[in-house]
Parts: C-alpha cells; sequence; structure tokens
C-alpha cells in the first residue's frame, strides 16, 4: 500500500456492510501484496444475513435463502421474538442476545428464553430446524446456562473440585447391579496401580479394605526389639502400623510395631532371611491427621475400675488381686476382674477383638487420575 494513504484503520468503526463497500486485504510481499474485495462479494463467500431486532418481532425464515443471525438487543425491556417456517436446507440460524440486562423470549421455532449474552444455534435439514447445542468453557458454572454444554475441560474441572486426584470415596461395589468403576478409580485394597496416566503409576494403593497384601521374598532381619525389613515406597503404601503379618516361618499374631522411613518392623523377633510376607488387616476407620497413611492399631482407653462391696467400697487398680481393707480394716480378697455384665440399663456389653463403634462396611476406592 502506498505510503501516506489513509487506511481502514484510520477511519471510524463500521457496524454494517454494504454491498459496494470495499475492503483492503493485505497478504505476501512485493506487487502481489494488495487486495481489495467488495463487500457483496464477501458477503456470498460468508452467506450470513445479520438482522437487528430491538423490540418484538416476528421472523419468518422462508424468506431468507442463506444462514441468518439474528441479533437482539431489548434497549429499554425484554423482548419476544416469534421465528417461524425454516431455511433452506444446509443453512443454519444463530439468535444471539447481545443485550447485558434483559430477556429474549424466543417462540416457534423453540420456545426458549436468551438471557443476557446467551445465544442458541440451529441447522435446517429441510424440513425443520434443528438445534446444536452450544459449548461454554466456564470451570465454575458460573452461567448456569440450560442452553449450553460444557466442554472436557470444565466437566474435569468440576469433578477435580469434587472427588480431586488422591481423594477416597465410599463405594457399594459388592451390591448387585453396581457397575464396575471407572478406570479413574481403583478399590484401596493395596492393588498396584497400572495407568501411565496416573501419578501413582507403579505404587499401591492404601489398603483400607482388609484385603490381603502379598510381597514376595521380604528379606528380614532377626532382632531382639523386633524383626525388620526395608520395603519399597511404592508397597510402602498398602501397610500400616497394626496390620497382621504372617509367612512361613513367622509366628502366629505377628503384627507390624512400626514403620519408620522403608523400614518395617514386626512383633516377631526371630524371623529372618527371605519370606513372602502376607500383610492385611480387617479394614480400617479412616480419621483426620496432618499426614496421610500413618496406621495405629486398635486399642483400649487406660482405665482403673471402681470396685463395691457390701462392708463398703474403694478403688483398685486391674492389677490388684488382693489387700484392699474395708472401713473396719478387714481385709478382702479379689478373684480378678471377671466379664462385663449389664447395668440393668443398656443392656448385655458385647466383647470382640477389637473396640469398635457400631459400623456398616463400604469399600474405598481412590482417584487414581
Amino acid at each position: 500500500m502506498a505510503e501516506n494513504t489513509v487506511t481502514i484503520l484510520d477511519l471510524p468503526e463500521i457496524t454494517t456492510l454494504e454491498d459496494d463497500d470495499l475492503l483492503w486485504l493485505t497478504r505476501g510481499t512485493g506487487l502481489d501484496r494488495d487486495k481489495v474485495i467488495a463487500g457483496s462479494s464477501l458477503k456470498a463467500f460468508l452467506g450470513e444475513g445479520l438482522l437487528p431486532i430491538n423490540n418484538n418481532s416476528a421472523v419468518d425464515l422462508s424468506v431468507y435463502t442463506n444462514n441468518l443471525i439474528i441479533r437482539a438487543n431489548g434497549l429499554s425491556g425484554n423482548i419476544t421474538l416469534a421465528v417461524t417456517n425454516e431455511l433452506p436446507s444446509g443453512n443454519r440460524l444463530i439468535i444471539i442476545n447481545t443485550d447485558t440486562t434483559y430477556n429474549c423470549v424466543v417462540s416457534g421455532v423453540e420456545s426458549i428464553t436468551l438471557k443476557p449474552n446467551e445465544f442458541v444455534e440451529y441447522f435446517s435439514d429441510g424440513t425443520a430446524m434443528v438445534k446444536k447445542i452450544a459449548l461454554l468453557d466456564e470451570d465454575d458454572f458460573a452461567s448456569d446456562s440450560d442452553k449450553a454444554a460444557a466442554t472436557q475441560q470444565s466437566v474435569k474441572a468440576l469433578i477435580d473440585s469434587v472427588v480431586p486426584i488422591g481423594g477416597i470415596i465410599d463405594f457399594s461395589g459388592s451390591r448387585a447391579n453396581t457397575p464396575a468403576l471407572s478406570g479413574y478409580f481403583q478399590l484401596c485394597d493395596g492393588s498396584v496401580i497400572s495407568d501411565a496416566d496416573s501419578p501413582y503409576n507403579g505404587e499401591r494403593t492404601e489398603n483400607l479394605n482388609g484385603a490381603n497384601v502379598i510381597l514376595t521374598g521380604v528379606s528380614w532381619t532377626a532382632d531382639g526389639g523386633g524383626s525388620y525389613a526395608t520395603i519399597a515406597q511404592a508397597d510402602l503404601y498398602a501397610l500400616a502400623v497394626g496390620d497382621d503379618v504372617s509367612g512361613i516361618g513367622i509366628v502366629a499374631d505377628t503384627t507390624i510395631t512400626d514403620i519408620t522411613g522403608t523400614t518395617v518392623t514386626i512383633s516377631d523377633t526371630a524371623i529372618s532371611g527371605s519370606v513372602d510376607t502376607t500383610f492385611t488387616n480387617r479394614g480400617r476407620f479412616v480419621r483426620g491427621g496432618s499426614t496421610s497413611g500413618i496406621g495405629q492399631k486398635d486399642a483400649f482407653q487406660g482405665h482403673w475400675h471402681e470396685l463395691y462391696q457390701n462392708s463398703g467400697s474403694g478403688e483398685i487398680q486391674i492389677a490388684t488381686v488382693n489387700g484392699p481393707t474395708d472401713e473396719t480394716g478387714t481385709e478382702f480378697y479379689v478373684d480378678g476382674v471377671q466379664n462385663p455384665i449389664t447395668d440393668d440399663t443398656n443392656g448385655t456389653p458385647r466383647t470382640a477383638s477389637e473396640t469398635r463403634p457400631i459400623n456398616t462396611t463400604m469399600q474405598k476406592a481412590m482417584r487414581i487420575k
């Protein structure tokens, strides 16, 4: 373009395109650089008609031969727009509400209300105008639109906000007709995560469901304070203090007593050498903590029992066998603390191998990607 000439960038902004308008195009270099296109050619190329609507209106699509854009702007209030018939087959209709305050209520082609800055799109199949679903990329779903679908990124952001990667959910997987977990989740049964898309690929899940976790060739070193072994970190995620430990040569009722770093210590003090070792538990309750994956064995709060007798009363420690005296100084003997009995109010106490609240089991599953 020659120097010292006025370009389109120097002129006022245009809002409509007429057939006899000329548009300058710039491309390439040298003598082939400058081009011009007539407004009529551009409009024919685009095949779009722009119809501004500011008041209650009716539009008959049968009078249009190409694509049509209806731009609605109520200016001073809501407007109604009746759209009838259809465009020629293969053409499309877009209705945009460009107002920032007022709604556009559409009827005919569809009963729909376009809120400020919303749009809807249709295409003609020759017999009717078929709605196309618009896409919105809003991670927070702020517009709350009933006329648009969310993009994959928006859906993923929503899922991430509900169950983040590494989050644990309850799953009724053993119930009849329950579909299998999606590939985004894996049961917390100490199994190995084998998924290249997961940040935990090659590691085990936590064993919250009481499964058997079998590690082959664990090299135990006997020690008076408890035999110990080094366990790979990827496997260690499935173990916790209090887990039951079994294997050839390991004494019965052995448990994990300590996990420090990658060193696992067990209550058996004599086991030594390479042993295929099974770690399991009865299923774990989950409690809050500053660090994830720290296990504890079941425990009963330390306490004393108060002893009552006809000649008086006094407090004794559970370990006491004899020695207490009544108010007269007469020593009496205690056979030992017996089984718990009813207090005549709350029923017969229930006993088990662990102290637990009333509960219902659910499988735990972790989001892995």
